[in-house]
């Protein structure tokens, strides 16, 4: 077999993948707007997305890794990849009204997630990402850990409560009292 032809299998098998990934995303995210968490199964989930619980067990040691792959994939590619990363030297009222018009063109996905009671675990990984960086000083550590807190209770509580306020009014709020 040439190389060209080893590479092209190589890619093959890394978009199959990718996309066995994405099916069971999107089918645990369809099966939790029905069920509860607790009670889904892996079997549903492979079922749901249309592959064998071999190819969940390549990808997801259990649910939850799969929860946590979802919400990961859905922070850098819906929020930081379209309006960059808070971490630098001003996270300005702009910042701010790109998150939240992100936050409400993908509040069905959130609502599906807090719904579901995942608010603590949506904060959680939140707070991973932003101490992705072991060897930032401590004062850095809280500070970050305290604006991740303030920006993800903000987040839940304007999406659980119908997003009422307007995108300027809650990102000036931020802007105002989140500082990092």
């Amino acid at each position: 077999m040439t190389e060209s032809k080893i590479i092209g299998l190589q890619n093959h098998n890394e978009d199959l993948n990718q996309l066995v990934c994405e099916s069971l995303q999107s089918a645990l995210l369809l099966i939790l707007k029905n069920k509860e968490y607790s009670k889904i199964s892996v079997t549903e989930i492979c079922k749901k997305a249309g592959v064998s619980r071999t190819a969940f067990y390549n990808n997801f040691q259990t649910i939850d890794n799969l929860l946590e792959r979802v919400v990961l994939e859905y922070n850098k590619t819906l929020i930081i990849d379209k309006i960059g990363s808070p971490f630098r030297e001003t996270t300005n009222k702009e910042w701010y009204i790109k998150l939240f018009k992100c936050v409400k063109e993908n509040a069905g996905f959130l609502l599906t997630l807090f719904n579901a009671g995942f608010q603590g675990k949506y904060l959680s990984i939140i707070n991973d990402i932003v101490l992705h960086n072991k060897n930032i000083p401590a004062t850095k550590k809280y500070l970050r850990i305290i604006w991740a807190g303030g920006v993800v209770n903000t987040v839940i509580c304007w999406v659980e409560g119908g997003m009422k306020e307007e995108i300027e009014e809650i990102a000036d709020f931020c802007s105002q009292n989140l500082s990092i």
